[in-house]
């Protein structure tokens, strides 16, 4: 189970899915509308929808998490008359809210014949969720993953995060995000003479897109640099108000929501992600197997992901003077640019699909087996 939109937790889904029938697996994607993204035909796999379009009123950015009742019972019959018909045997929850919830209801009405329940929490389910929600509604979700059999997430940070928040004491897997290195891969090692700095996010506040414009401002005093932003969301039209307002149009491109950024990572020459919280950031992996070094906010996940001095770049949050100086330094040092670039790619392949989607393979036919 995913959401539609083009966040990262909708294509952790659908690419896990996508590698899981590769292995000879049958999969089922449940989702609430088709997905934001492709997915092709291929034998096993099978997608079941609530609907069969997106309403107009509901952009591809938009995350819908709050379901009403009746749209969850009507998952959680869909997966249930899956179970009866194909003996799905694993039901993988990739977001907390609202699957959880549709979890809950499945295994009620199967009883003891429900498949191996596994959530992933990806990121704003639980930073959001937490912040945004009553006393009485986090103890639904408490008592909603009490019924999940294993829990995991995508970084040792959020794992962390989720535990002080919820007084959770029961372990977490870490299985990292991950990255198709067939499609994600480098073109060059050098920057271009007009360089391209690029910035990719679904625009909401926790991402914190305003910052790019002011270390861009920093950069561009003279250096001749163009700003490309990949993504849409809530805060497009402040930013694109913020850019007129500076007179920076003819640097600066949008290119909306795209279903692969494979080719416009490849051609940039340095991610800059601003976010005030990142569980894991998978645009900052495919940059990195492009080799495009990254300059990223020191939180979260990021860490993990982006190691600091090597592959990019970690500064504090909101320090957009510390960030503009870093990317200055990589714009302008041919050798420490190759040198990171190189180390960047080299980094990606830690994170291959094929491995870390092993790793949840693996989770499944552990979980079967302690349940024989």
């Amino acid at each position: 189970m995913c959401h539609s939109s083009c966040g990262g937790s909708a294509r952790s889904g659908v690419e896990s899915a996508k590698e899981l029938c590769s292995r000879g697996h049958e999969v089922h994607l449940f989702m609430r509308t088709p997905s934001f993204f492709l997915v092709e035909a291929q034998e096993g796999l099978f997608c079941h929808t609530l609907y069969r379009t997106r309403a107009k009123n509901e952009h591809a950015a938009c995350l819908i998490s709050e379901w009403p009742e009746d749209e969850l019972e009507a998952m959680a019959k869909l997966v249930i008359s899956v179970r009866k018909e194909r003996g799905l045997d694993i039901l993988h929850a990739h977001y907390l809210i609202p699957f959880v919830f549709v979890a809950q209801k499945v295994r009620h009405g199967l009883k003891g014949a429900s498949p191996f329940l596994i959530a992933t929490f990806h990121g704003t389910d639980v930073n959001i969720f937490g912040n945004d929600h009553e006393p009485d509604q986090e103890i639904a979700l408490a008592e909603a993953l009490s019924c999940f059999d294993v829990l995991t997430t995508v970084s040792r940070s959020h794992s962390r995060l989720f535990a002080n928040r919820y007084g959770l004491r029961r372990e977490v897997e870490i299985i990292p995000g991950f990255v198709d290195l067939s499609l994600f891969r480098p073109k060059k090692h050098v920057v271009g003479s007009r360089p391209v700095i690029i910035y990719v996010s679904n625009f909401r506040s926790i991402k914190e897109p305003d910052g790019v414009v002011e270390i861009f401002d920093r950069i561009n005093d003279g250096a001749g640099c163009e700003l490309r932003f990949v993504g849409e969301g809530e805060g497009t039209a402040r930013i694109k108000e913020m850019v007129e307002k500076r007179g920076m149009e003819k640097n600066v491109v949008f290119y909306g929501l795209l279903q692969d950024l494979s080719s416009v990572l490849a051609d940039a020459d340095l991610l800059i992600v601003t976010s005030r919280y990142e569980s894991f950031c998978l645009a900052a992996l495919e940059a990195m197997a492009c080799g495009v070094p990254v300059i990223a906010s020191h939180v979260g996940g990021l860490p993990e992901v982006v190691v600091h001095g090597e592959t990019g770049f970690l500064c504090p949050y909101g320090e957009y003077a510390i960030a503009a100086d870093f990317a200055r330094t990589l714009l302008s040092e041919p050798e420490t640019y190759r040198t990171m670039s190189m180390n960047a790619v080299i980094r990606a392949q830690r994170f291959d699909r094929r491995e870390v989607v092993k790793c949840y393979e693996e989770l499944y036919k552990r979980g079967l087996e302690e349940r024989v």
